[in-house]
């Protein structure tokens, strides 16, 4: 349980707790609930299983460019912590090719955490930027997810060493008319040592750096 709460209420991996909110902005007055599932990979019981972190989201068209989000983390609240994002997808540039068209977007974004057994409320920035290619009904996307540590101060009235954590990001979606599926890989903190974190964190290419989360999400058009 102590791993779980370390991830749900800060550090270097709460930028893991969801699958990608907006990729592409939607279309304008549209609506979408969103679910997501997946997080950090771990050593668990003899197997390597991904954290399973939950959430809900809503999605909503405010102009063709741009899409506001909102979710709540539901597995946070088992464990007593009350757990926000609000956030903006921008569509910076999009372009037609042969096959179809590519686009550029970028993520302002923050996460609100609150401990009700002690009441401590953080506040988390972050800013994504995703390049994307979509032909017909198939999106494939990458880009960084750039998660920021406000606090001086970790566990143990330790000195945050870090302010900037970054999440090299790969992800493809799969549209219906009426649902979007969504697979999503992230190297978390690659920069930053997780070998002697709790819980026991997959370590990716043989280095004690960063992690892996794997997501998938599943959303609902209402509107369209």
């Amino acid at each position: 349980m102590r791993g779980i709460i370390a991830i749900l209420t800060g550090g270097i991996l709460l930028s893991a707790c969801s699958v990608t909110r907006i990729v592409e902005p939607i279309p304008q007055g549209r609506q979408e609930v969103q679910f997501s599932l997946g997080g950090p990979l771990i050593h668990l019981f003899g197997t390597t299983i991904p954290t399973p972190l939950t959430s809900v989201a809503y999605n909503y068209g405010y102009r063709d460019n741009l899409t506001l989000s909102g979710g709540l983390n539901i597995t946070s609240l088992a464990f007593g912590v009350i757990h926000l994002d609000l956030g903006a997808t921008y569509g910076l540039w999009k372009d037609s090719l042969k096959s179809g068209y590519a686009g550029l977007s970028i993520r302002p974004s923050f996460y609100l955490t609150t401990d009700i057994y002690r009441w401590q409320t953080r506040f988390f920035p972050q800013f994504d930027i995703m390049g994307y290619y979509r032909i017909n009904k198939h999106l494939v996307y990458g880009g960084i997810v750039n998660f920021f540590e406000l606090k001086r101060t970790r566990a143990h009235n330790l000195t945050q060493p870090k302010i900037w954590f970054w999440n090299p990001t790969i992800g493809y979606q799969f549209e219906s008319e009426k649902w979007r599926w969504q697979m999503e890989l992230r190297w978390l903190a690659p920069d930053v040592r997780s070998d002697y974190r709790v819980p026991d964190y997959v370590q990716p290419f043989g280095k004690p750096n960063g992690t892996i989360g794997f997501y998938i999400g599943i959303t609902r058009k209402i509107n369209w």
